[in-house]
């Protein structure tokens, strides 16, 4: 069996570098509605839990959309689906501000959450196919730097936004950064293909290693401990999204600050994010080499992280921004490890977008529930949700660590260990 992989650096720089830069302004047109909740419920009078729900849907449809592009990033030109899914995002974020009431960002949001789905599947598809085996952990981790500085640009943006053109403002830079990023992405990423194809080195699969390849199915991923890392992955999502969507709306709350201080503040969370992504990386293939048992680690310092979150409640706005930090940037590196490296494990067998697909339906599964539910639940008051967020952060710990002795051996069986 063989494959062709780009070995000249300009292409291989320029793959990274519009890769990154479409997840980029994929992210940016994903969070920016977030990043603006708390003025959109102030300035338009509407409902933390109506406000949520709009969040909810998307991720919903973001999640079912996962598994839908997984599988067609598998069989169809993934670059065109990338392509399409910037020019509909930039579509759906167009719209928004002509909108003013819940029932009409609902729909449009969640045709933004389909889009959203048709990006990182298939890239990583390319990313598979274009990168030697060693090269590739390094490259996904570089990608995935774009969603940390994505979610600074977001929540640097929102303040000025707000403060001098309104909330409606944020939409219109987003619309704009995917339509042009869209054109670069096709025009680079079709130039990196041709070169690919036409110039690429062979990479050999001898007949022996070939001959203990086993094929992927159903019933091999469940036994691989994929399944148990899947109810991590959900509280994951769970923690992540609903910590970072309503972190702005926690500090006016509870220390009674402007919604524009509010965000501005919360860009601690990405810096903190950005370095999570390297410190998971180096963990993982310098010392533990084995994504179940890192992720493991991350979750259970997220797990200690929150309980400090709740001591602190109230009474320190620097310890609970600090102990957030810690939190996000432990569900990133989890990400990392469980949504980016666990899929490149079944490249070989032609599935790493439908895995990565799977894995991040579970991830907005998490999500979904989590916006709306934190909305209903913060209306009561702070408390219960504290205790929510410690439970989900308790719960993926348990089942991370009862994956790694299955994942452990499929890795020896199989060979992947690095």
């Amino acid at each position: 069996m063989t494959a062709r992989r780009i070995v000249n650096n300009k292409y291989k720089n320029m793959l990274l570098f519009i890769a990154w830069l479409a997840y980029f302004a994929g992210y940016v047109s994903r969070l920016n509605y977030g990043a603006v909740m708390a003025e959109i419920i102030a300035a338009e009078h509407v409902s933390k839990g109506a406000a949520g729900l709009i969040s909810t849907g998307a991720f919903t449809v973001y999640a079912i959309g996962q598994i839908v592009s997984g599988v067609l990033g598998d069989q169809y030109s993934p670059r065109r689906i990338v392509f399409f899914g910037l020019l509909l995002t930039g579509l759906c974020n167009l719209a928004m501000p002509f909108c003013s009431t819940p029932s009409g960002w609902l729909p449009i949001w969640c045709l933004n959450g389909f889009a959203q789905a048709m990006l990182w599947p298939p890239m990583l598809r390319i990313f598979a196919e274009s990168y030697t085996k060693e090269a590739l952990p390094k490259m996904c981790v570089r990608v995935s730097t774009s969603t940390t500085v994505g979610t600074i640009a977001v929540y640097v943006l929102a303040p000025f936004c707000i403060t001098f053109a309104g909330w409606r403002m944020i939409f219109y830079v987003s619309s704009s950064l995917a339509f042009l990023v869209a054109v670069v992405w096709i025009v680079c990423a079709s130039a990196a293909e041709q070169h690919r194809i036409a110039y690429g080195e062979m990479e050999i699969v001898s007949e022996k290693k070939e001959e203990k390849s086993v094929k992927v199915s159903f019933r091999s991923i469940v036994q691989t401990g994929v399944g148990l890392m899947a109810v991590g992955v959900i509280m994951h999502g769970f923690l992540r999204d609903s910590i970072t969507t309503w972190m702005p709306t926690f500090m006016m709350e509870n220390y009674e600050i402007g919604s524009a201080v509010a965000i501005l503040s919360t860009v601690i969370l990405p810096i903190f994010n950005t370095a999570s992504l390297y410190f998971a990386s180096f963990l993982n293939n310098r010392w533990i080499r084995n994504e179940a048992k890192t992720a493991t680690i991350l979750f259970a310092s997220g797990f200690v992280a929150m309980i400090f979150m709740f001591l602190s409640a109230g009474s320190s706005a620097g310890v609970s921004l600090l102990c957030a930090a810690v939190i996000t940037s432990a569900m990133y590196g989890v990400n990392l490890m469980l949504v980016t490296a666990v899929p490149t494990h079944f490249a070989s067998d032609g599935k790493a977008s439908t895995i990565t697909g799977i894995l991040n339906a579970f991830t907005y599964l998490g999500s979904a529930i989590s916006i709306y539910g934190i909305g209903k639940v913060s209306e009561q008051g702070w408390q219960g949700t504290l205790w929510i967020w410690i439970f989900c952060a308790g719960f993926g710990t348990c089942f991370l660590l009862l994956s790694i002795k299955k994942w452990t051996a499929f890795m020896q069986a199989h060979k992947t260990a690095k």
